[in-house]
Parts: C-alpha cells; sequence; structure tokens
C-alpha cells in the first residue's frame, strides 16, 4: 500500500507522502477471495534523466485499456479491520469528477486508455475510488499494481476538508495525481515511508527528490512552499511512459503556452506535434523559457511574488519549435530545431543550439550566444540579416548587438547599406592565440629569486582575455626548488603581454639542472595556442658556473657569481 502522509515533520504539508506496496498490510487491507490481476510489464525511460528511479520494482499494468470504478460501498476483499471501513462514504460529484480529470491528464500524456465501469458490483473497476476515514495524519494512499485485488484503489481520507475540490493545482487535485501514480506502478522518489520501513530504491539524489521533478516525492518545489503541481512532472511522464507508451497525438497542432505573469503555477508540456511556441510576450519581468527536453523555464511568479524559477518543465521527448519573449532581460534557449527566438524587448540573452536558427533581438542590447570558439564560425550579411554559420548551424539574426562565443564576445558590426557589399568574415578576427616564454634561471645560494614569465596574445582582443595558470613540478621539488602557486591572469581590452612571477628557493647544495612548468587552462577570449612555459633553474654552487656566451665555451669563478638572469 502506498499512502500520502500529511503534516510529517519536514516533508512539507499535508499531500506529500505516502507508504508503497510493500507496506500494504498496515492498512489491515485483504482480500476474501483472491483475483489475479497480472501479468505485469515493466518499463525503461531510456534517456530520460533519473526517471527509472520512480519506477517500482513490480512494475505496471500489461494492459494500456483500464477500467476504473467508484466504490458505493466497501468493496468485499477489504478485511473487517481494515482501515477502508473506517467511515466509508463514496465520493462527491466534485471529487469524481476530479478523478476523471486526472485520469484524461494521464491519458494525454500515455497510451493508457480509462474507461467508467458502472456494473454494479464488488469493485469491479481496474482502479477503484473511494473515502474512509483513514488513520491520523494520512490524507490519501493508493495500492501499487499487485495480484490481490486491492491493486490499484486509491483511497481519499474524509478527515481532510481540503479533498473535497480536488481542481488542477490544488492539494487535492496533486492527491490524486500521485496516489493514482501509485496504481500505475510508480514508487516514491526517495528513501522514506510512512510506516517507518524502509523503501526499495534507487532513490533520486537530493537536488532532483522534490515536485520540480516527480509528483511521487515528499518535498515541495524549491521555489514553491505552497503551490502543488496542475500537471504531471517530466520524471512521472517519462516513468508512465515507459510502461505504457506515449500519447501520439496530444498537440498536434500549432499550439501556444502562455501564463499569466503574476500567476504561481508548476507543469509540465508533453507535445507530440505541430509548429509550437513558448509565450511570454505578456510578462514586464524577466523569463527564462528553454525548448530543450527535459529543461525548466522560469514564468509566471512564485507564491511569494517574486519572478517565477524553474517552474515550466518540457517532457522527455517533447519538441517545441518558438520562443518569445517579454519586456524584460529575458533567457531563451533553443534545441536541435530550427528554432525562431525572438526576444521581445529588454535586454536579451539568445542561445540558439542546434539547427539553422532565426534570432530576433528586438529592442534592447541584445547578446546571441554560440557554442564553439570564434574561430570556427563565418559571419556575413544576407541584407539587414547578419548570418552566422559554424558547428551548430547556420542561424539568421536580427537586432542582435552582441555574440558571445566560448573563448570571447565581439560587437555586431553595422549592417551594410542595401545592395552595398558584404563585408568579408575575416573582417571579423578570430580569437587572439596565447602563448608564453620559457625563462631560465641562476638558483642563487639562499633566499628567493623571481622567474617572471611573459604571456602573450598574438593579437589584441576588443574585451577582456582571462586564462587560469599553476605552477607544475617536473624535475623542481615545490616546497624545496620552488613555491607552488596559481591564479588567473587578466588582459585587459587591447593589451598583448601580461607577466606572472614565480619565486624560486636559493640553496648550496650540488645538483643537477632543475625544471618546472607554467600550465595554462580554462582560457576566456583567447585560444590556448602553447598551454605550458618551461622555468629552467641553473644551479650555481659548484666550482664553475656556464654562462650563455656569444661564442666558445664560456665559465665564470664560483667567487664571482652574480644573479644572473637569461
Amino acid at each position: 500500500m502506498a499512502r500520502i502522509v500529511a503534516g510529517e515533520a519536514g516533508r512539507g504539508g499535508a499531500d506529500q507522502g505516502c507508504g508503497c506496496g510493500a507496506c500494504q498490510a498496515a492498512s489491515g487491507a485483504g482480500e476474501a477471495g483472491g483475483q489475479a490481476a497480472g501479468p505485469y510489464t515493466s518499463g525503461d525511460p531510456g534517456d530520460s534523466g533519473n526517471a527509472a528511479a520512480i519506477l517500482s520494482a513490480g512494475g505496471g499494468w500489461s494492459t494500456r485499456n483500464l477500467t476504473f470504478s467508484f466504490a458505493s460501498a466497501v468493496p468485499g476483499y477489504y478485511r473487517s479491520g481494515a482501515s477502508e471501513r473506517n467511515g466509508f462514504t463514496e465520493l462527491t460529484p466534485v471529487q469524481k469528477a476530479g478523478v476523471v480529470a486526472a485520469l484524461a491528464q494521464i491519458e494525454k500524456v500515455t497510451g493508457l486508455r480509462f474507461t467508467e465501469d458502472t456494473v454494479p458490483g464488488d469493485g469491479p473497476g481496474d482502479l477503484v475510488f473511494g473515502g474512509a476515514k483513514l488513520p491520523d495524519g494520512v490524507g490519501a494512499w493508493g495500492y501499487l499494481p499487485q495480484e490481490s485485488r486491492i491493486g490499484g484503489d486509491v483511497w481519499l481520507s474524509t478527515a481532510f476538508a481540503n479533498n473535497k475540490v480536488p481542481q488542477p493545482g490544488s492539494v487535492a487535485f496533486a492527491r490524486l495525481l500521485h496516489e493514482i501514480g501509485h496504481a500505475l506502478g510508480l514508487k516514491h522518489s526517495g528513501d522514506y515511508d510512512s510506516t517507518g520501513k524502509d523503501a526499495a530504491g534507487p532513490f533520486l539524489p537530493e537536488a532532483q527528490d522534490n515536485r520540480q521533478f516527480t509528483m511521487m516525492a515528499y518535498d515541495p518545489h524549491p521555489a514553491y512552499a505552497d503551490t502543488r503541481p496542475s500537471t504531471l512532472l517530466a520524471f512521472d511522464i517519462a516513468a508512465l511512459q515507459s510502461l505504457y507508451g506515449a500519447n501520439p497525438t496530444t498537440g498536434l497542432g500549432d499550439t501556444v503556452y502562455e501564463w499569466a505573469p503574476d500567476r504561481a503555477v508548476i507543469a509540465a508540456i508533453w507535445d507530440a506535434g505541430g509548429q509550437d511556441r513558448l509565450d511570454a510576450s505578456n510578462h514586464d519581468r524577466a523569463v527564462t523559457l528553454d525548448l530543450r527536453p527535459g529543461q525548466f523555464s522560469s514564468v509566471g511568479a512564485t507564491d511569494a511574488g517574486a519572478p517565477g524559477r524553474d517552474n515550466i518543465a518540457i517532457a522527455f521527448g517533447t519538441r517545441i519549435e518558438d520562443a518569445t519573449g517579454g519586456r524584460g532581460g529575458d533567457r531563451i534557449v533553443g534545441n536541435d530545431l530550427a528554432n525562431r527566438l525572438d526576444g521581445g524587448g529588454g535586454d536579451d540573452t539568445i542561445a540558439g543550439g542546434l539547427g539553422d536558427d532565426t534570432i530576433l533581438g528586438g529592442a534592447g542590447q541584445d547578446l546571441a550566444r554560440f557554442a564553439g570558439q570564434r574561430s570556427q564560425y563565418e559571419l556575413g550579411w544576407d541584407d539587414e540579416w547578419l548570418v552566422v554559420a559554424g558547428p551548430d548551424g547556420r542561424d539568421r539574426l536580427l537586432a542582435v548587438e552582441r555574440l558571445a562565443f566560448d573563448d570571447q564576445e565581439i560587437e555586431v558590426p553595422v549592417a551594410p547599406v542595401v545592395g552595398a557589399p558584404a563585408p568579408a568574415p575575416a573582417a571579423l578576427l578570430p580569437s587572439p592565440g596565447l602563448s608564453a616564454d620559457d625563462v631560465m634561471l641562476v638558483e642563487g645560494h639562499a633566499g628567493q629569486r623571481i622567474a617572471t614569465v611573459t604571456v602573450r596574445l598574438d593579437h589584441a582582443s576588443d574585451g577582456p582575455v582571462t586564462v587560469d595558470w599553476l605552477t607544475w613540478g617536473l624535475t623542481a621539488r615545490k616546497g624545496q626548488d620552488y613555491v607552488g602557486d596559481e591564479g588567473t591572469l587578466v588582459f585587459a581590452a587591447g593589451q598583448t603581454e601580461a607577466a606572472i612571477a614565480v619565486r624560486i628557493i636559493g640553496d648550496r647544495v650540488r645538483e643537477a639542472e632543475e625544471a618546472l612548468e607554467i600550465r595554462f587552462q580554462n582560457a576566456v577570449g583567447a585560444a590556448i595556442a602553447d598551454d605550458r612555459a618551461r622555468i629552467t633553474i641553473r644551479d650555481d654552487d659548484g666550482p664553475l658556473v656556464g654562462l650563455l656566451g656569444d661564442r666558445g665555451d664560456d665559465a665564470m669563478p664560483a667567487a664571482y657569481a652574480d644573479p644572473w638572469l637569461f
């Protein structure tokens, strides 16, 4: 049996948790006469994040055509001491309508079809719904698919007033989606159980074990303490589709998805086709529109009235083509299709992804972002359209002021007069190459000396350049021959040289020549042409110190040795 637990400490409210099918005996449920409901089916959500973590070990129903019924009395297969016999109540017409709405929502995303069985009898449906005064603190519970006839039964507690009106977005509707999830073969996403038993894994990682990702979690969405999801969520849809297939007809038209800017909502979108669009043109505040399957958009508002955050998921397998932002500084991310991404007003950041995209900046100072380095792209003009062609597609841009590549940002050049020759792509320089000079230094007898490594760009950048660096011992030993160090080197716009100072430790030990390196990584605004520079430490503790002369073999008595820097 699976239960919903109300008010469990740390679990966020009345609709969060329940037990699992393994604890069905806790209710006192049983059968006067058994009925085998199997065989059953198992699912594999495949490339759908961690959705497999909410599939129960027993799987789901073997058929995609299920019946449901509303109990007019406690079914006879429940034992005399079963909790369902305590204050049994037939669901009201409003509650029945909520059940039908929840089942219809499941039909929209899966291959399941539900038919109400109205023939009088002992709970004739595969799924049976009823009301009873369940144990204290329990808002509802539901039974996993199983050989017992109680498999698929769902019960709402009559002790909870908020069970009376199960409308989408309400506590009661969220309870129904959760419990019907159990009735169809889903388990909890975390290691919790209302009976105190250990639940069976696997489980979602802590960051995903909440109602941003699944209705089967106890914890609320991190940004919405009071708002309940109005639909199944991304992992729920993926898990159920792995058991029962997807509905290939939902959203086949050209669908526009939009939201009230002041409304708190949590939902997921399953759409099987058409030319579809996420539309936030009615928003004054900044939004995020992300068309990638399994990712989240941020629209509307939170419970507290702040801008919405990660509250609209794109279900795995859903393909949305277009997005329109609002009047704020929006973030818009495309997918692998040929997207049309319109920033609207505000200073927007738009990333097309793969595919040949159309990017419209609109009013404001807008930035288009690309995944590769600047040298991987060619730029040119097609009338007023800037064409950017590279490894992630051939995109057409209008009213975009800046371009951001993996290694640098540049300003979009002024568009030519219509009819004038287009500027050559080479007019926009590729990323500067970064390299550094090798250094040789005489060690010295004591104290520390500075080896200065000069780092160069092969041409100036119109924006800042940064690169991370660290010392790396070869034959030289950190702490004995040099002081280990690391940092980030910064070039201002237009600057082509910068320096790194490395401290060399002197001694009076006769030893061979030693070496270390400066290693470079994570360059921003430049391409690393040579990722290391060598520092050679020459010993000066023997009878002679070799010098680098113009010709021949030069030497100098040790008594006259000075700190020569070569």
